[in-house]
C-alpha cells in the first residue's frame, strides 16, 4: 500500500510537470521590436534630402554621428533650407557654403543642431531647457506642453514639427527651420 502511495503521489508530479511545461509551450517570449533605423536611415524616410547632403559635404560628419553614443539631433526638413538658402542669397547647397564661409562654418552650423545626449520632448522640463552643442555653443528649447520650440545663438526661434523619431543612438526632432550659431 505504501509503493501504490508513492506511486500515486509520483504520477501527480509528473502529470504536474507535464501540464507546466506544456503551459509554456503557449506562452511565447516577448516579440523583440524592430531595430530602430540609424541617423541617415531615418532622414532618408523622412525625406531630409538637403541635410543628409549638407552632412555628407562635411568629411568625416557622417560617421562621427552615425558612431556617437548618444546624440539628438534638431533636423531641418528641406523647406527649412530652401529659406535658409533664399535668404543667403544662394542658389544650393555649394553657394550657400561658400556664403556661411567655407565648409568648416558648415560643419559648425550642422554641429550647432546636434546635442551629444539622448532629449525625448517627454524628458525636456517644462519651460527653458539649455543643452551644449557638439559646436560648442549653448541651445535654448522651450517646452510648453506639448509644443518644443528651439532659440539659436542669434535669438531666432523655430518650431519642432515632427518629435521624437527614435534612432539607434538616439532621437531626431524635425525643425521648420536652420538654427544658427556664431560663427
Amino acid at each position: 500500500m505504501k509503493k501504490l502511495h508513492y506511486l500515486m503521489l509520483a504520477s501527480f508530479v509528473c502529470t504536474a510537470l507535464l501540464l507546466s511545461s506544456c503551459d509554456n509551450e503557449d506562452e511565447q517570449p516577448p516579440q523583440s521590436e524592430e531595430p530602430s533605423p540609424n541617423l541617415v536611415e531615418a532622414a532618408n524616410e523622412a525625406n531630409l534630402t538637403i541635410l543628409l547632403d549638407a552632412v555628407n559635404e562635411v568629411p568625416g560628419l557622417s560617421t562621427t554621428l552615425l558612431e556617437s553614443e548618444s546624440i539628438t539631433v534638431f533636423a531641418p526638413n528641406n523647406a527649412a533650407f530652401q529659406d535658409a538658402l533664399e535668404a543667403n542669397g544662394a542658389e544650393d547647397l555649394d553657394e550657400l557654403v561658400e556664403e556661411l564661409g567655407g565648409i568648416n562654418n558648415l560643419e559648425t552650423v550642422l554641429g550647432f543642431h546636434v546635442v551629444p545626449a539622448i532629449a525625448f520632448a517627454d524628458d525636456l522640463e517644462e519651460g527653458e531647457n539649455t543643452f551644449t552643442t557638439l559646436a560648442g555653443q549653448e541651445l535654448v528649447v522651450f517646452k510648453a506642453g506639448q509644443t518644443v520650440t528651439v532659440t539659436d545663438a542669434n535669438g531666432s526661434t523655430v518650431s519642432v514639427i515632427n518629435a521624437d523619431v527614435e534612432i539607434e543612438n538616439g532621437v531626431v526632432h524635425v525643425i521648420d527651420g536652420v538654427l544658427m550659431p556664431e560663427l
